[in-house]
């Protein structure tokens, strides 16, 4: 799509897709993530997460991690899982 009436010209492109795991692709990140997983699934074995955090936030920080890790609900399920990963380091 092209516009040449208004202030400036401009041309709308399509979205790319994204590649994830086995080559599929997906517009979506969420989407691809959830169905097929990063590119890289199954590469890493081990996956290492540091914090910085002032003193005040290192309970909400932990929380955090463990969040991540372990995902919540059905809608986030951890980096554990979706990476694939035997092992994560925190």
């Amino acid at each position: 799509m092209t516009s040449s009436n208004l202030l400036f010209a401009y041309d709308r492109l399509s979205e790319p897709y994204l590649r994830f795991y086995a080559n599929l692709r997906y517009i979506s990140p969420r989407d691809g993530l959830k169905r097929a997983g990063p590119y890289s699934a199954y590469r890493l074995n081990n996956i290492n997460i540091g914090i910085v955090t002032e003193n005040s936030t290192t309970n909400e920080a932990i929380n955090l991690v463990k969040y991540l890790i372990n995902g919540f609900d059905s809608y986030y399920t951890g980096l554990k899982n979706l990476f694939k990963a035997n092992e994560i380091n925190q």
